[in-house]
């Protein structure tokens, strides 16, 4: 069951809220993904290709300043960026599942008030991080899209001519000449590439996050089951009890062992690809 880049959102916005009267949702999300993957995988994997074949012609014309041309190389390379994010997150999905599945049954299995007051604590923080990056990530890309929506301007000599440029492209490639159709999709395959390569890179981050505060929160519960073991049981000592808390422990230390997992080979891939795009920006831009 792979887990897709829709789904990482959607589950990434419901782990985000107060979840008591979103469990089932996030149950029928998790279960359901399956069927819903493979049509998204294939729909992404056209897009980048068409827009990729785009990309290479830009880049070989040889045209616009170096600061647009290093734009695009960090376009290509963030793109390479997300394909991997997703690929090794879904080599990982089972661990990836496990605890998905474990954050949905914690919320499901939750009692007293002292806890959920924990987990609505921790879900607050993760919805105005959600929110925080999600408004300046719309924002940043309404803005390349307003900027190179069709525009006429008139040059020194008074000449009139008419611009026409996709997201993140340089003036000097004047799509003007092309058929509108064609103009029109492939403005529309950057304007969705630009949205689907942020929403990945912040959204991935932030999935993780997510995850890693919520394993945060039922550690900082079960310690304070732990202080107040004698308390709740007025000093007697509850065998059953005991031992059911530290499993608990034992069981947060596994799935914190499975979240280090999913996510270190995903923060290296990103990291060889950050370092080698720098590498490249310095040679261009001097």
């Amino acid at each position: 069951m792979h887990i897709s880049l829709v789904n990482h959102w959607l589950l990434t916005y419901l782990l985000t809220e107060d979840m008591v009267v979103k469990v089932q949702a996030l149950h029928f999300l998790v279960r359901n993904e399956k069927s819903q993957s493979w049509r998204i995988k294939n729909q992404i994997t056209l897009l980048y290709i068409s827009s990729g074949i785009i990309l290479i012609n830009e880049l070989l014309d040889h045209c616009g300043t170096s600061y647009e041309i290093a734009s695009l190389f960090g376009i290509t390379f963030g793109t390479v960026a997300a394909l991997i994010k997703i690929s090794l997150l879904n080599v990982n999905h089972k661990n990836i599942l496990y605890i998905v599945l474990n954050v949905v049954d914690d919320w499901w299995k939750v009692e007293d008030e002292k806890s959920k007051n924990i987990m609505r604590e921790n879900s607050s923080w993760n919805g105005m991080l959600f929110y925080g990056i999600l408004t300046p990530l719309l924002l940043y890309t309404s803005k390349f899209v307003i900027e190179s929506i069709p525009h006429t301007i008139i040059t020194d000599d008074n000449a009139t001519i008419y611009v026409r440029t996709t997201p993140m492209s340089s003036d000097c490639w004047n799509l003007a000449d092309i058929p509108t159709v064609i103009y029109l999709i492939r403005f529309a395959c950057r304007t969705v590439e630009f949205i689907v390569y942020n929403i990945t890179s912040c959204g991935i981050d932030l999935y993780f996050l997510v995850l890693a505060s919520h394993i945060c929160g039922q550690i900082e519960i079960n310690n304070m089951n732990i202080k107040n073991f004698f308390v709740d049981r007025k000093g007697v000592f509850k065998r059953d009890y005991f031992y059911k808390i530290i499993y608990r422990q034992k069981h947060l230390l596994d799935m914190m062992d499975k979240l280090r997992e999913s996510f270190n080979y995903t923060t290296l891939a990103v990291l060889i690809i950050s370092g080698i795009h720098l590498n490249i920006m310095s040679k261009i831009i001097k």
